[in-house]
């Protein structure tokens, strides 16, 4: 009986191998006469929060430490909206995303203009009769000239969002889709 039985599970075994076989040597005649492309991403996703969360007053938030490569492509978004007053009167909130730029040791970077790269957004203001906005932005290459440019030497990055920028705890924002994301060259 237990020969029986290993000679059926060697049998499955044989069918299966050989139908992950012809499997795998249909993707790849597939692939290379044209009939299906495999779906590559756009997209690496490096940084992302999604549930909304709740900004009262002025609080910068700074991410973890993300390494990069400042010949590539990194998009930078958010959704913010502001909740109206208690009192249902609308009230805005200026909002900036961006980078702070490291060295490769770690260090914050400080050359060209301003304190962070501000490649996501730059004191935009929103209003709470504005719903949810979305707010992005490319960084990419290195120079001091703009602020969708890393610091030369860059190595790595935190991503900084300013919500309700010099406000009081008055002003309540909420924020979700916090994204920071290397761009992908799809092949022609």
């Amino acid at each position: 009986m237990k020969k029986v039985i290993a000679e059926v599970g060697a049998l499955y075994l044989r069918v299966a191998i050989c139908v992950l076989a012809v499997i795998g040597l249909f993707a790849l005649v597939g692939v290379r006469m044209g009939w299906f492309e495999p779906e590559m991403p756009s997209v690496k996703q490096v940084f992302f929060i999604d549930p909304p969360q709740q900004f009262v007053g002025y609080k910068p938030f700074y991410s973890r430490r993300i390494p990069v490569d400042t010949s590539r492509e990194y998009r930078l978004r958010v959704a913010v909206r502001v909740l109206p007053k208690s009192d249902g009167s609308p009230q805005t909130s200026r909002v900036y995303l961006g980078v702070e730029t490291l060295d490769e040791e770690g260090k914050v970077l400080t050359s060209g203009i301003g304190p962070h790269r501000f490649a996501g957004a730059s004191n935009i203001g929103i209003s709470s009769d504005d719903g949810w906005k979305m707010l992005s932005g490319i960084i990419t290459g290195e120079g001091d000239e703009a602020h969708n440019q890393f610091r030369p030497g860059t190595k790595s990055v935190r991503v900084v969002l300013m919500v309700n920028y010099k406000a009081d705890e008055s002003v309540i924002s909420e924020v979700r889709d916090l994204r920071f994301s290397e761009l992908i060259p799809l092949q022609e």
